[in-house]
C-alpha cells in the first residue's frame, strides 16, 4: 500500500560485527529507555545484516499473543550476549596452536547447530512474514545466477505479506545471515508454501561479504513504497578500526601474510565506503530525503574480534558504548526529538 501523504517514514539500518552487535543494542537500550515505547513500534522499516540481523529479527518477533514484541531491546541486549557466549564457545582443541591451526584448515570454527538452537529459542518457529513491522535482511546465495536467482538474497517481510510469495522461518533467516565464511558452513534454505516447509536448492553465506551495512538496500525499498514521504534513517554500525593499517604501514614491502591477517577489514572497510558513498548521492538527488544518523564506536584493532567473547573484551565493549553514547548524545536527543513526532498508528 502507497500512503498519500508525506508523513516521515523512519528507518533503523544495523551492520553485522558479531559482538561487536552489542555497540547498536546499548544504543537501541537508550531509545526505549527514553521513549518507553517498544523499538518495533518506533520504525516503520528495520534491516540489518548478518548480527544486526539476527538483532533486527529479535526486534520484531511477536510474542505469544501476537499483542507486541517478544523483546525489549534490554532484553534482547542479555539474550544476544549470552546466546553468543555460547555460540563463540571454543572447542576443546581450539585452545592448542598447532590443534587450532589444523581444525580451522578442515572445518568451520564454530558449531552451527548450536547457532540453530539459540536462534530458535530467540524466535520461536515464527515465519518472516510475521514480523511486527517491516523487515529486510540480505543474505549471500553461493548457488545463485545473478539471471534467475540472484546471488544477493534480499528477504522482505512486506513483499512477503503483500506479494504472497515463499515464506521462510525466521530462524533460517538468521542462520543464513550469519553465516560467516570460516565460522560456519553455508546455510541450505527452507522454503513455505501453502503452509509446506521444503528443502529449497539454495544455500546461504553471510550478507556481510556482499554488503555490510544494509541501509542503500533498504532505503531503495522504502523509496519505492513511500514516494513521497521524508525518509529518516538511524544507521548503527560496529565500529571503524582507527588504527587497522598500523603495521602495513610501517611495512615496507607487506606480502601474504601480512595481507591475510587484514582480510577482515579488508572486506569490510571499503564496502562500507562504497555504500555510504551510494547512499550519499541516492540521498542528494532525492527530493524529500529526511534526516540522516549515524552511529557507531571508533576503537583500537586489538577491540576488533568480532567472536571474542571474554570477560575482558566485553568489558572493554561495555565502556567504549558508553563513550559513544555519551559522544553521541545530541544526535541522539535529535533521534528522540524526531520519533516522538511520529504517531503510534501510523
Amino acid at each position: 500500500m502507497i500512503r498519500s501523504d508525506n508523513h516521515p517514514v523512519f528507518l533503523l539500518s544495523i551492520d553485522g560485527g558479531g559482538i561487536l552487535g552489542l555497540f547498536a543494542l546499548s544504543v537501541l537500550k537508550h531509545l526505549e529507555q527514553r521513549m518507553t515505547r517498544p523499538i518495533s513500534s518506533l520504525f516503520h522499516c528495520i534491516s540489518g545484516v548478518s548480527a544486526g540481523g539476527l538483532i533486527a529479527l529479535g526486534l520484531v518477533v511477536p510474542n505469544a499473543n501476537q499483542s507486541g514484541p517478544a523483546h525489549g531491546a534490554e532484553q534482547l541486549f542479555d539474550l544476544f550476549q549470552t546466546g553468543a557466549q555460547q555460540i563463540f564457545h571454543k572447542k576443546i582443541n581450539q585452545k592448542i596452536p598447532i590443534l587450532s591451526t589444523l581444525d580451522l584448515l578442515i572445518s568451520a570454527k564454530y558449531c552451527a547447530l548450536t547457532a540453530k538452537k539459540i536462534y530458535t529459542q530467540l524466535v520461536g518457529q515464527h515465519t518472516f512474514s510475521q514480523s511486527l513491522t517491516q523487515t529486510i535482511i540480505p543474505a549471500y546465495n553461493i548457488h545463485g545466477t545473478e539471471v534467475k536467482n540472484p546471488r544477493i538474497k534480499i528477504f522482505d517481510s512486506f513483499a512477503i505479506q503483500h506479494k504472497k510469495t515463499h515464506d521462510y522461518f525466521m530462524h533460517d533467516i538468521a542462520l543464513a545471515t550469519s553465516a560467516i565464511p570460516t565460522y560456519f558452513p553455508p546455510h541450505p534454505m527452507h522454503t513455505i508454501t501453502n503452509g509446506k516447509a521444503v528443502l529449497s536448492d539454495d544455500c546461504f553465506i553471510d550478507g556481510g561479504v556482499a554488503i555490510n551495512n544494509p541501509t542503500v538496500l533498504a532505503y531503495e525499498k522504502l523509496r519505492s513504497r513511500y514516494p513521497r514521504s521524508p525518509i529518516h534513517i538511524l544507521s548503527l554500525g560496529s565500529g571503524r578500526q582507527w588504527d587497522a593499517y598500523a603495521d602495513i604501514k610501517r611495512d615496507k614491502c607487506p606480502g601474504t601474510l601480512a595481507w591475510l591477517n587484514k582480510i577482515g577489514v579488508l572486506i569490510s572497510d571499503p564496502q562500507l565506503s562504497v555504500y555510504e558513498k551510494l547512499l550519499k548521492n541516492l540521498r542528494k538527488k532525492d527530493q524529500n530525503p529526511g534526516a540522516y544518523w549515524r552511529i557507531e564506536p571508533h576503537f583500537r584493532s586489538n577491540m576488533s574480534q568480532l567472536d571474542n567473547v571474554s570477560d575482558n573484551h566485553l568489558k572493554h565493549i561495555a565502556k567504549a558504548s558508553t563513550d559513544m553514547l555519551h559522544r553521541h548524545r545530541h544526535v541522539l536527543d535529535a533521534i528522540v526529538h524526531a520519533l516522538s513526532q511520529r504517531r503510534p498508528e501510523e
